[in-house]
């Protein structure tokens, strides 16, 4: 399911998580420090940039395409039913009908997405969720093909990797969700709201990685989104 992929060189860079160290100096933007000099493959994106653009936070960065209608070879039934079923709140009797889809086309980015989305809402199983939205981060990645210098951001699912930061910091995998919420942040989100959530999970990470001028850039922009704030803010070195 290769579709008009938008490969657009930002100027970023993904350095290895383990290799991430504290800057001598706090950056401009530490986005963009962590991210230098690879390719962003923006999958399903009808993009509004050229080569080597640049553009502001929550500006369009292009048009999301429309997902196919058929997303299923055989159990499109089931998703439809499954997210029925979610949209009501009904998270397991969800998971219990795409079980038989989960295990039938266990690679289908649609099918997985939607399993570790229910998984995620019922706070017994969230933990579990981390397993398939992984699996769906290879798929999506394999999808593509990238090469050495290529890194995948697939805009029908940037929910998933805003998920799956959420689960490394509830795992205290602070390299991890550094790099997640980094992807999110490659997203370019419209909504302030969304943009104050990522900046104070950055915040964390960061601050989490000893990384403290970064991680008061985050706690600058967060606060420059929502000055009450207060989540941020224990994040802050003390005086």
């Amino acid at each position: 399911m290769r579709t008009n992929l938008a490969v657009i060189a930002l100027a970023f860079l993904v350095a290895p998580v383990h290799a991430m160290q504290a800057p001598a100096s706090p950056p401009d933007d530490p986005i963009v420090s962590f991210f230098t000099g690879w390719h962003v493959i923006y999958a399903h994106l009808q993009p509004a940039l050229g080569t080597g653009d640049s553009v502001s936070p929550g500006g369009a960065i292009g048009t999301i395409e429309e997902p196919p209608a058929q997303q299923s070879a055989q159990y499109q039934g089931l998703l439809t039913i499954a997210r029925q079923l979610y949209a009501q709140g009904q998270f397991t009797d969800a998971l219990d009908v795409l079980e038989p889809a989960v295990a039938g086309e266990p690679d289908n980015p649609f099918i997985l997405n939607e399993y570790a989305r229910g998984l995620f809402q019922v706070d017994s199983l969230r933990s579990g969720s981390r397993q398939y939205y992984e699996q769906l981060d290879v798929v999506l990645t394999r999808l593509q093909n990238p090469g050495s210098r290529d890194i995948v951001l697939d805009m029908w699912f940037a929910e998933a990797y805003w998920k799956l930061g959420l689960l490394y910091l509830d795992a205290k995998d602070y390299p991890r969700a550094y790099l997640q919420f980094a992807r999110v942040a490659l997203s370019n989100l419209g909504e302030p709201e969304l943009r104050e959530q990522m900046y104070g999970y950055l915040a964390e990470a960061a601050f989490s990685l000893k990384q403290q001028p970064s991680a008061d850039w985050f706690i600058r922009k967060t606060l420059e989104l929502n000055p009450d704030n207060q989540y941020v803010l224990k994040f802050r070195t003390s005086k």
